[in-house]
């Protein structure tokens, strides 16, 4: 008998301390990913920052940090657009570049730079950009509004100047325009309701925007806290 339950105890002792084995193996492995994907990552964007330098020179701004940019600073200086121009004033330049996380921000405060962005170099700064707010609106950019320049906007705007806000179209809906002028009923306020909370988060500061690498994981934590 006595045999036995020492037979019994050395066993559960052995099945505990495989299992615990195999927990830290595991949890060590998962460190380890984690490292050298950080590295991995860092040195990544350090090279390549140094490769685009030496292709093409940035206006002036102040030295970010690794992986993350002037994220930091931004966050820390409210309102940011106040902290651009403080920069831009201590740098005494009407035109700067701000690294976050992975996208360059150039800030321009003078009227002639403004006018080679908005006249002179329109193509190729006609297009909206991309971020989390607008993905899930737009339900991965398959609309009109908020949509990048390309075949799809192009394909969605043909669609509408000729299906929807078209002369046939508007003289098709002139009856029911008439009988809804008598007020908006229950849905339309709800929809316009919801369109305004649309709104809100439209371009809306998301961190993952900036860091790509983390989206879909940080942007359900954070939904989750808010």
């Amino acid at each position: 008998m006595e045999n036995t339950t020492i037979s019994i105890i050395l066993a559960n002792a052995c099945y505990s301390f495989r299992v615990s084995a195999t927990f830290f193996i595991s949890f060590f492995s998962t460190l380890v990913f984690i490292a050298i994907t950080f590295l991995y990552l860092f040195f990544k964007s350090r090279f390549q920052g140094n490769e685009n330098l030496k292709k093409c020179s940035l206006p002036p701004g102040p030295k970010p940090w690794p992986i993350v940019g002037s994220l930091p600073e931004m966050l820390r200086n409210k309102p940011t657009f106040r902290w651009i121009h403080k920069l831009m004033n201590d740098m005494n330049s009407e035109i700067a570049c701000i690294r976050l996380g992975r996208i360059h921000v150039i800030a321009v405060s003078c009227p002639e730079i403004s006018r080679e962005f908005l006249k002179k170099l329109n193509a190729l700064f006609a297009s909206r950009p991309t971020s989390m707010s607008t993905e899930m609106t737009t339900k991965g950019f398959l609309t009109a509004a908020l949509v990048p320049f390309g075949e799809q906007w192009k394909k969605m705007r043909r669609i509408l100047t000729t299906k929807v806000v078209s002369p046939a179209r508007h003289r098709l809906f002139h009856a029911t325009r008439i009988e809804e002028d008598r007020g908006p009923g229950l849905e339309e306020v709800e929809h316009v309701y919801a369109l305004f909370t649309i709104l809100q988060y439209i371009y809306s500061f998301c961190v993952t925007d900036y860091v790509p690498f983390l989206r879909w994981k940080l942007d359900w934590m954070v939904m989750k806290r808010s």
